[in-house]
């Protein structure tokens, strides 16, 4: 019988799984001095296969952070490189597999367990996350008691901050109601705004006959200048219609004489 193929997207899924799992892997096997092939032929022989385009960037990435180092072995053929693990990857394998095996036994329970053991499983988590937030919203609250500045009395700077708080809160109140009372008289009723247009055209008919009086000032003025050039006027000829009288008497006196 003929295999099915799987489809792509399996693979593809698969292949993210190794890769969770390759550091891991590569760190187990490094415990002696391994060379790259002879790594990546081992590790498939096992079950875990890794491509070599993804196993030398790992081994390369690891003797970078100080996880391994490389051994150079010279024998009859040219010289190759080995990996072994540093004290340091020593600690770090430890670590994560004390972590892969709680998550492989918790991801074997939960692979096992039936639907009704799922739904069991589920309610558990919910109640003891409701107690878990319960006691906690308990705790805040009684913390918040206690830390309440209502029952504890206020030092200087407190109180100082406080005031500053609020008077800063009545200027910006005082300074948006400034703000909205002058655009409401900007925004005023048409009437308003036409109320200013007739005073100013009441103003510019009071200044047009001011400046005819002041234009007919000056003709009375000119009237009023020349009465007394005529008194002089007639004045000076009374005097010279005298002296004319006088002088033909005069002439009259000496032709008698």
């Amino acid at each position: 019988m003929k295999t099915q193929k799987k489809p792509k997207s399996y693979e593809a899924h698969s292949a993210d799984l190794r890769k969770g799992i390759l550091l891991l892997s590569v760190l187990s096997q490094l415990h002696q001095p391994q060379y790259g092939y002879d790594l990546a032929m081992i590790m498939e022989a096992k079950g875990i296969k890794a491509d070599t385009n993804t196993l030398y960037p790992l081994l390369r990435r690891l003797e970078a952070q100080k996880w391994i180092r490389a051994l150079w072995k010279t024998g009859k053929g040219k010289a190759r490189k080995y990996y072994l693990r540093t004290p340091a990857g020593d600690e770090l394998y430890h670590v994560l597999k004390a972590d892969w095996l709680k998550l492989n036994a918790a991801l074997i329970a939960m692979l096992n367990e039936g639907p009704e053991e799922a739904e069991q499983a589920a309610l558990k988590a919910g109640s003891a996350a409701e107690k878990d937030g319960g006691n906690e919203t308990k705790q805040v609250a009684s913390q918040e008691e206690k830390s309440s500045p209502e029952k504890m009395p206020l030092t200087k700077e407190q109180h100082d901050k406080k005031e500053r708080t609020k008077n800063e809160n009545e200027l910006k109140e005082k300074t948006a109601e400034l703000k909205a009372e002058t655009k409401k008289s900007k925004e005023g009723p048409e009437e308003l705004k036409e109320e200013p247009e007739k005073e100013s055209k009441e103003q510019l008919k009071v200044q047009k006959s001011q400046s005819k009086g002041q234009k007919e000032q000056p003709e009375e003025q000119k009237e009023q200048a020349t009465e007394p050039e005529l008194e002089l006027k007639n004045s000076n000829k009374e005097k010279e219609e005298k002296e004319n009288k006088d002088e033909k008497k005069k002439k009259k006196k000496k032709k008698k004489k």
